[in-house]
């Protein structure tokens, strides 16, 4: 056995959930060890599309300081206790190797399920989700045998939603819209159908499925019997209202759904009766020090697994020591350094590269990223400009910089040329890759932003007392910093209006969470600007006060829609909460009501409607549900069942009126019109989102949570603005459990800055000249980052001798929100707005390359 490897956390899963936990304790100074028992990325690896998002993701984890990888492992057993658990592993070259650890981290992913004999999954047209992905991942062409087909059907639930497993696997619907979307974008032409039980999306996966309806993909809403095969083609079966039906295609995909791994359960962790692990909402598992989160736990989206990772990290990471990172002084490069990576024989002409420019400065080649990040640690440590020639700054300009400024030098004297991307897989020559470096050597000499050393101050702000804030205020506190807390009503939020969360009472659920806050400072108020950047905010409240922080969390929550429809019997969702008399009464729920007033799903709603419901039926009422789609994903699907068996009725139904006591709606399965004369009505209205008080980038009121692209949700929680960070339903409606969640994992977010003591910070800006502003607007609609708005200035005009005093608009430039981006210098038609970088110095650029 060899020597044994000692860390603080080991994180048993190296798919996307364990790879963000990872970093992010990473990043705070903790010691981690990831065990992966095949390689980094896990299914999102395969993805379509997903992997040039994942890769910084893998480069970064791969080039930790504080990270320890073991690919390719088997585990062989588990020992010990929390403070020093010990895991025998076995490679896959048969060397065994020890891991001790003080606590666990269990993101061990999901299987998929096995396709039924019905579907004729052995038949070469017919794919699983999986097989469907490899196949359209980069450029590939969407062929079976030599052809391409023009007719494709996907079908939902396969393997989930059955009598074999009955949970719903929640991230079907979601990714089959994205497969949907990726053949009508390279195949406009191709016929695309997809059958369907309940669409189970949200937010902007709901608003893709909208699109695609509309482009005209056919959404079919039934139960696949069986898939023949006649002549070479595909004959599915299925019944659509009373009739058996059969459609003729090319290929189907099944959207298999999600199963435990089974792994989890070598740590002696207590699981549920579908082998997921069983964990509370702060990642605790039944075992002291191990901890769980992602698809581990329930079947998961990308963005869910995530934030369920980095909650249970959150709470794996209290109590332990964390290690600190920081720089003296920043200082400007001496001399040049340049450093070549061949990026593993990708770069054909990297030779040839070293050559030309050793008459420039010191050269260093490299074949690997390791090896380049190694040599861009040595020259910033002897303080020289590096000119890094390689990859797209996309992958390694982070981990790059961080390096950089580790070691004392300014990232502003590193310049990359990306050799790889931008000429060599697009079939440039060695001459185009020289002009490309001649271009790099030459910016490092006029560089003009230059990098700042920013001190933290180790206090968070937390902004919303609901369910969210109190979480991540409490998390932070435990985590020992000070946190200030800023709620403009009662603390709780809308935890004060239920009557119960999973199967705890809401005032227990509000009475632990205000117990675990009492170190935090908690005033009453709103914040009505945040001044400042990251590490070093100034929030100014509505009593006239001012608070310092290093990072600020929003957490403002949701409200309900005022309720619009007026009568005795009808009330609110949040108002039959608490309502009591129901025995012998006849409640009617409408799902949906008033959405076209807000354009969205809010999700709550269904869930909310089926606990209520079930209350109702168990208190002697009879229950009428009136639905588009029940969106009863994961284990709630499990309480939609109960509801059925317990007698309450749902309908799916459209045109739905309200008058003189009759509920009037269109039955689509009976194809006719049925009335009801309800008791009570429950409105199941939307969720609006909370303003916030200052500016940030908004999506139909809620606060805008950053993106990879292509699109990939790695890295939820975090803003557009560096520092301010989103939870709960500020940023999507979300369930009390989730709030709960995410709060704790935007404090593992804000742990990643607080535990620092310096950040440094480039002041990257645009500028408006007022006196050229024409205040048209234009910049203030093209800024992806809400950064510009139009402010109103009082001038002096002089006409004829005479002097008036008059109101004109200017653009004004927001430096929190700004990203140096350019988007506004491209669009002012009146020149007014400069680029971070000055116009001499881009034609000054052009003169270079052109010359």
């Amino acid at each position: 056995m060899s020597a044994e490897l000692k860390t603080q956390v080991v994180v048993v899963g190296g798919g996307v959930a364990g790879l963000s936990a990872s970093l992010a304790l990473a990043n705070s100074g903790i010691k981690v060890c990831i065990i992966e028992k095949g390689k980094l990325g896990g299914h999102v690896a395969r993805l379509a599309e997903c992997l040039t998002g994942l890769n910084p993701l893998l480069m970064e984890a791969r080039l930790h300081e504080n990270i320890e990888i073991v690919e390719k492992a088997e585990l062989k057993g588990v020992e010990g206790a929390e403070g020093n658990f010990r895991l025998k592993l076995q490679t896959s070259g048969g060397e065994e190797r020890e891991v001790v650890a003080e606590r666990i981290l269990l993101t061990t992913g999901y299987e998929t399920a096995t396709p039924e004999r019905r579907y004729r999954p052995e038949l070469k047209n017919v794919l699983t989700s999986l097989e469907f992905e490899d196949l359209i991942s980069g450029c590939g062409e969407l062929e079976i045998n030599g052809r391409r087909p023009r007719r494709i059907g996907f079908v939902q639930c396969v393997g989930s939603r059955c009598k074999d497993f009955e949970l719903c696997s929640a991230a079907c619907c979601a990714y089959t819209a994205k497969e949907v979307w990726v053949v009508k974008s390279r195949y406009p032409d191709a016929e695309v159908f997809v059958f369907y039980m309940d669409v189970r999306t949200f937010g902007r996966d709901d608003k893709l499925v909208e699109r695609l309806k509309n482009a005209g993909v056919k959404y079919i809403r039934t139960r696949v019997a069986e898939v023949l095969e006649h002549d070479g083609k595909l004959v599915v079966r299925y019944e659509e209202g009373r009739k058996t039906k059969e459609l003729e295609l090319d290929m189907l995909v099944l959207a298999v759904g999600l199963r435990s791994t089974g792994i989890a359960g070598r740590f002696g962790v207590e699981t549920n009766e579908f082998g997921f692990v069983k964990a509370d909402a702060r990642g605790r598992t039944s075992v002291s020090g191990i901890f769980a989160g992602g698809a581990a736990i329930m079947p998961l989206k990308v963005e869910e697994s995530v934030i369920t990772a980095l909650a249970a990290a959150a709470e794996a990471a209290k109590g332990l020591e964390r290690g600190k990172e920081g720089f003296e002084t920043l200082e400007k490069g001496r001399g040049l350094g340049v450093v070549v990576c061949d990026c593993g024989g990708e770069i054909p002409f990297a030779a040839s590269i070293v050559e030309f420019t050793r008459r420039f400065g010191d050269v260093r080649m490299a074949s690997s990223c390791e090896g380049a990040v190694k040599a861009v640690k040595e020259l910033a440590a002897e303080r020289r400009s590096i000119l890094f020639v390689g990859c797209s700054p996309r992958f390694c300009e982070r981990l790059l910089k961080r390096v950089c400024a580790r070691s004392g030098l300014d990232p502003s004297f590193l310049e990359i040329v990306n050799v790889r991307e931008g000429c060599a897989w697009v079939g440039g020559d060695e001459k185009m890759a020289r002009e490309l470096v001649r271009l790099g050597i030459e910016r490092l000499g006029f560089a003009e932003v230059k990098s700042v050393k920013v001190s933290v101050v180790k206090k968070a702000l937390v902004v919303g007392g609901g369910p969210a804030g109190l979480s991540a205020a409490a998390t932070l506190s435990e985590l020992g910093f000070d946190v200030c807390l800023v709620e403009k009503e009662e603390i709780g939020g809308m935890l004060n209006r239920l009557r119960s969360v999973g199967d705890r009472a809401a005032a227990e659920v509000l009475s632990d969470l205000k117990r675990r806050i009492e170190g935090v400072e908690v005033r009453k108020g709103e914040v009505l600007a945040l001044e400042g950047t990251v590490g070093n905010f100034v929030a100014h409240l509505s009593d006239g006060s001012a608070v310092e922080a290093g990072v600020v969390i929003v957490a403002t929550g949701v409200s309900e829609l005022p309720q619009a429809w007026k009568a005795e019997s009808v009330m609110t969702l949040l108002d039959f909460e608490c309502y009591d008399d129901l025995e012998g009464r006849t409640v009617a729920m409408l799902l949906c009501a008033e959405r076209e007033k807000v354009g969205y799903c809010s999700k709550l709603c269904c869930l909310s409607a089926l606990k209520n419901a079930l209350r109702a039926r168990n208190a002697g009422a009879e229950v009428f549900v009136f639905y588009e789609d029940i969106k009863a994903y994961g284990h709630w699907e499990l309480l939609y069942n109960e509801a059925r068996e317990k007698g309450v009725v749902f309908i799916k139904s459209g045109d739905v009126k309200f008058e003189d006591g009759v509920l009037t709606a269109f039955n689509e399965f009976l194809g006719d019109y049925i009335e009801l004369r309800p008791d009570v009505l429950v409105l199941c209205l939307p969720l609006v989102p909370n303003a916030v008080g200052f500016k940030l980038p908004t999506e139909d009121g809620f606060v805008v949570d950053s993106v990879e692209n292509p699109s990939l949700r790695l890295k939820p929680l975090v803003t557009l603005v560096d520092g301010v960070f989103v939870c709960g339903s500020a940023a999507k409606p979300r369930t009390v459990e989730e709030c709960v969640v995410s709060g704790a994992a935007a404090a593992l977010r804000a742990l990643e800055i607080l535990s620092k003591d310096a950040l440094v910070v480039q002041r990257v800006v645009s500028v408006v000249d007022e006196r050229a502003c024409s205040g048209c607007g234009v910049c203030e609609s093209v800024c992806p980052n809400a950064a510009i708005s139009l402010e109103e200035r009082k001038v002096g005009v002089s006409t004829y001798g005479t002097v008036l005093e008059t109101v004109v608009r200017v653009s004004h430039v927001d430096e929190t929100l700004c990203k140096g981006c350019g988007a506004c210098v491209a669009a002012c038609p009146s020149g007014a707005v400069a680029a971070a970088l000055k116009d001499e110095t881009l034609l000054r650029s052009l003169d270079i390359l052109l010359s």
